[in-house]
């Protein structure tokens, strides 16, 4: 006769360990599941299907040691130009940051276009020039900028710059005219 006493405890260890490496994996994000009656996380995900037109390389350009460099990086585009320029600054501002061009954490709010849409007011969380710059360098900063937003194809004439919807202020720039989107050069 088979003693089931002594066999029960292994079978019992033996699913505790199943138990226990299911908990793990699903932990560290290897095993995923997903379970079809969850409503709830159906109605919170984002329906951006109907708005994203595709993926597009775009370069952004920033000005270091007096020259103009870029890199390329592969960005979502949107059908609604606003939302694009917005996607658009605020990857360029967070590569900026990344190379460590800019040392605080700068965000663009607000992307709104006049009547004409030729026009675009540009609001950001703050100033996105250092104080202690040159002249020449936030010129060909701005000059980045305007490059970049060139080269992703948007036909927009002039920039208005805000910090928190309201006029940017510098003491060697005059941000109360639009700027070009031609730029300097």
């Amino acid at each position: 006769m088979i003693n089931l006493n002594k066999y029960f405890y292994y079978y019992i260890a033996l699913v505790f360990f199943f138990i226990g490496a299911v908990f793990f994996l699903i932990h560290r994000d290897v095993l995923v599941i997903k379970f079809f009656w969850d409503k709830k996380h159906k109605e919170t995900s984002l329906d951006l299907g109907s708005q994203v037109v595709g993926r597009k390389e775009v370069k952004l350009f920033y000005f270091k040691d007096d020259k103009f460099h870029f890199d390329t990086k592969k960005l979502v585009l949107f059908k609604d130009k606003a939302e694009l320029l917005k996607h658009l600054v605020n990857n360029w501002l967070a590569f900026l940051q990344e190379e460590r061009i800019i040392t605080k954490k700068i965000c663009l709010d607000t992307v709104c276009f006049d009547k004409s849409e030729q026009q675009i007011f540009f609001s950001f969380d703050r100033f996105f020039l250092e104080q202690d710059w040159s002249i020449y360098y936030k010129w060909n900063f701005i000059e980045s900028l305007f490059k970049t937003i060139r080269g992703s194809g948007l036909q927009i004439n002039s920039i208005v710059f805000l910090v928190n919807h309201k006029q940017m202020h510098d003491d060697h720039l005059d941000f109360s005219v639009p700027w070009p989107i031609g730029g300097f050069y």
